[in-house]
């Protein structure tokens, strides 16, 4: 598969692209744009003239390798009046700090974007990217969405400066994804600068830490609880495979967020590894009681994610326990 050209006939169907009244979605996934110029021109054609098209999913083309590609696409998102999502993971966005400028000076100027996935483009790798990006967030106003997956922004402070005072400004964006990053083992600073801000922010409903290393610092988690304590819009909160629950401080700081927070709906802890906070299971389920009970108190709470941290014969117990909450073991 060298082109989409040679594929799809794109020359042929760039006028159905641009005018076809029922496409709502189109999903070019590991296309290889990036190699022909002429097939980013018709995407950006179909997306600045088709009133009609809502999602474009351009996974894993690469169009960071060329930055004029990156241009003829930014120019084409300027002038869409429908589209509301764009899927960009896996193109080397970072690779050219120029992709980054484009890509920034389009969101600013786009009315119609309420999602962004840019995972794994390392757009926190140089602080000039990420400064791009958090200057065009300030501006805009209707994006409520963002993936930023394997972004690197944590591992360095001023670039996570850049991006939490982006959202002190931004009142709109309501589902930040931080997850799949392991750059941040040591970087308690930049985790503590992000919380300070979560305690005053009024517009997040839904945080995804997962799959980094904030458990085990229990600094970082400790001030994380103390954020959500006065946070009073977090809905969701997803710390799946963080090491939760390797000490019993941890959990205790968990409990009381539990009784404390009156906006929460949803909690991930999968594979945090509760049954290591002791290895008699007797104490481990004496620990874990007044965790329970705090759940059980709390009727804003309507599910909680538990997948990998219990042996088999606790989880009936667990399940009796909570007559009215949803409680997953498995995935």
């Amino acid at each position: 598969m060298k082109s989409l050209e040679s594929l799809l006939g794109f020359t042929r169907i760039n006028k159905y692209l641009s005018e076809n009244k029922k496409l709502t979605s189109i999903d070019l996934t590991e296309n290889w744009l990036n190699e022909y110029k002429e097939n980013v021109t018709y995407i950006s054609d179909a997306i600045s003239l088709n009133e009609n098209l809502k999602v474009l999913n351009l996974r894993m083309n690469y169009l960071g390798n060329n930055r004029e590609n990156v241009m003829i696409l930014c120019e084409g998102l300027k002038k869409s009046h429908s589209l509301e999502e764009i899927n960009l993971e896996i193109n080397n966005l970072a690779k050219n700090l120029i992709c980054m400028q484009y890509f920034s000076e389009a969101i600013i100027v786009n009315n119609s974007l309420k999602s962004i996935i840019l995972n794994c483009n390392d757009i926190g790798y140089e602080s000039a990217g990420i400064k791009f990006f958090s200057e065009a967030l300030q501006q805009n106003s209707k994006i409520k969405r963002i993936q930023l997956k394997e972004s690197y922004i944590k591992n360095n402070f001023q670039r996570m400066k850049y991006f939490v005072d982006a959202l002190r400004i931004n009142s709109c964006l309501e589902e930040l994804d931080f997850s799949n990053d392991f750059s941040d083992k040591n970087n308690i600073e930049c985790y503590n600068y992000f919380f300070d801000m979560l305690k005053e922010n009024r517009s997040l409903k839904t945080l995804n830490f997962s799959c980094t290393f904030l458990g085990m610092q229990k600094e970082v988690i400790v001030n994380l609880c103390q954020s959500i304590k006065i946070n009073c819009a977090l809905e969701n909160l997803y710390l799946g495979q963080i090491e939760l629950g390797e000490t019993e401080i941890l959990i205790s700081e968990l409990t009381e967020v539990i009784s404390t927070n009156k906006t929460l709906k949803f909690i991930d802890l999968s594979y945090n590894n509760f049954h290591l906070v002791n290895s008699n299971k007797n104490v481990n389920m004496l620990c874990f009681n007044d965790f329970k009970n705090a759940i059980k108190k709390n009727k804003n709470i309507l599910e909680i994610d538990l997948t990998g941290n219990f042996r088999h014969e606790n989880q009936f117990f667990i399940k009796m326990y909570f007559d009215d909450i949803r409680i997953k073991f498995n995935k």
